[in-house]
């Protein structure tokens, strides 16, 4: 299944520097027998290769198929949805890899049950899946948006839209236990959907950051056949402070306002929006120093 009709890397290749690719080549075993599914122009087949693993590639488009094909010992061009797998990958595999793939699936239970038929006895998956309850997208919502765009948590190829409470559900009705859960993070202004803090409810804004998934960006972990189903509570981040999130919140809306402040034009409402935010977020003198600065025509913001 291809993320796109270019040959392109997968959107997430350039999130914090390929983290969500690096957290599932790590869930791979240097040797394994991969089975790819949605290999794209072969970007993460390369890096499976110098992990040693044997990679046989599912692709959905043949342009892609074909630059990929000389990174596979097999590359089979079709949608992974229509192929009967039993027949056209008789093979089995120590692990079976759907890196952003199941949430362009029409039926993506359907495609797990048939995955898991291609497992050997002690294999499983490792998945990345987008967040749609992303800060992110949260925000946009409450401001009456919800625009596609051509890559990332609002792709207009997605059909499928996960939050991690959908994809403990899913895999648990598929008969996947999920284990070493990894979030690949992104700020609530760091993504590529842009909020924009004149259209933000501060108070909406300090409550949805409370959340520990409000800045998990894409989920990715290992899904092994098993009957044990998860629950969330499997799943809490024991490093997650909403205090501290708070704080760091508020230092960098503090940074926009300031730099609101400076530019030539000294943007006054923006800063104020900023300033707003930041304050919400952490109450401090500086916070209101630098809104009563955003209501002065002349003022100029210091350094401190």
């Amino acid at each position: 299944m291809s993320a796109g009709p270019s040959d392109r890397p997968k959107y997430w290749t350039t999130l914090e520097q390929g983290e969500a690719i690096r957290a599932q080549l790590g869930l791979i075993r240097d040797g394994s027998r991969v089975l790819e599914v949605g290999t794209a122009a072969g970007h993460v087949t390369q890096l499976l290769n110098q992990k040693g693993a044997a990679v046989t590639g599912i692709e959905m488009d043949e342009s892609l198929g074909a630059l990929a094909a000389p990174l596979c010992e097999r590359m089979i061009i079709g949608d992974v949805e229509a192929l009967d797998l039993d027949a056209h990958v008789p093979d089995t595999f120590d692990v079976i890899l759907c890196g952003d793939v199941l949430e362009h699936l029409r039926n993506p239970g359907a495609v797990l049950c048939k995955l898991r038929r291609r497992l050997v006895p002690d294999g499983y998956l490792v998945v990345s899946l987008p967040n749609v309850a992303h800060a992110s997208v949260r925000l946009d919502l409450l401001a009456g948006e919800f625009k596609y765009v051509r890559e990332g948590l609002l792709d207009a190829t997605h059909l499928r839209f996960f939050t991690l409470a959908s994809i403990v559900e899913l895999f648990n009705k598929c008969g996947f236990e999920i284990k070493d859960l990894y979030r690949a993070r992104q700020g609530p202004f760091d993504t590529e959907i842009h909020v924009s803090p004149l259209r933000v409810s501060a108070f909406a804004f300090r409550n949805i950051m409370k959340d520990s998934e409000a800045t998990s960006y894409q989920f990715v972990f290992r899904a092994v056949p098993s009957e044990r189903a998860n629950t969330l509570i499997d799943f809490a981040d024991p490093t997650f402070d909403s205090a501290r999130q708070l704080r760091q919140l508020s230092i960098r809306c503090m940074k926009e306002a300031r730099a609101a402040l400076r530019r030539p034009e000294r943007d006054h409402i923006e800063a104020r929006a900023w300033s707003r935010l930041a304050f919400v977020c952490c109450p401090s003198a500086k916070a209101i120093k630098c809104w009563l600065a955003s209501l002065s025509p002349t003022r100029v913001w210091g350094t401190d």
